[in-house]
């Protein structure tokens, strides 16, 4: 599993040329390796090997050489950023896949139901939070948001909250309404303890959900 996300996360140097002319192995052969044999290797790195991922990059100065990377331990999950440029692109979810990146990937494709992705956010809400965050609570990642609103059903209501409250760069394509619609349950419960202030929404669609909200709490 090591050597698989190396070979994900690396820079590579073809024959002749020098260190500064790196690059990553083409997406389009990393896609064959994961959605081959070694499916079933696949994991999302949890919060504390994205760290190390993070230490080792700004260790390499952002050129991650094969060279560079078996100097020390590497954790056998891919990065968050790397793991979704790979599920973006495989066009059918894999039956090797783990259960959980299983999961993801039909987020990702906004074609999860709401009781699969609260099934995901129990068992792993890393996975959808933006681990790059530095917040003590972190945002759902905003490449997850349009999955998760999307979802058919009625969405856990500590990942309502966490649409609502901890500042969510929601992108323009996701309507206001059906952002408010999906965390309707959790609204509820912020308006009835008088809390409604504790939204906090952000991104390019956060101004519109922030005045539903403003007008949901003058009424």
């Amino acid at each position: 599993q090591q050597l698989l996300a190396l070979m994900s996360c690396c820079c590579r140097s073809p024959i002749g040329a020098n260190s500064t002319n790196e690059c990553k192995l083409p997406l389009h052969q990393l896609i064959l390796l994961w959605t081959g044999s070694f499916g079933c290797l696949l994991k999302a790195a949890t919060p504390q090997q994205e760290k190390v991922w993070k230490k080792r990059e700004l260790e390499s100065g952002g050129a991650m050489s094969a060279e560079f990377l078996v100097r020390g331990d590497l954790p056998p999950a891919l990065p968050q950023k790397r793991l979704c440029e790979v599920l973006q692109r495989v066009a059918d979810v894999q039956a090797d896949w783990p259960q959980e990146v299983r999961l993801l990937w039909r987020v990702l494709h906004s074609r999860s139901t709401a009781r699969e992705v609260s099934k995901l956010w129990v068992a792993a809400p890393y996975m959808l939070q933006d681990t790059s965050s530095e917040a003590e609570s972190a945002p759902i990642h905003e490449i997850f948001i349009p999955g998760v609103v999307a979802a058919s059903g009625t969405l856990s209501r500590s990942l309502q909250r966490c649409l609502l409250c901890n500042s969510c760069q929601v992108p323009q394509k996701v309507s206001a309404a059906s952002f408010v619609a999906a965390c309707a349950d959790a609204l509820n419960e912020l308006r009835n303890a008088d809390q409604l202030r504790e939204v906090q929404v952000a991104g390019p669609g956060g101004a519109a959900i922030q005045r539903l909200v403003r007008e949901e709490q003058e009424r």
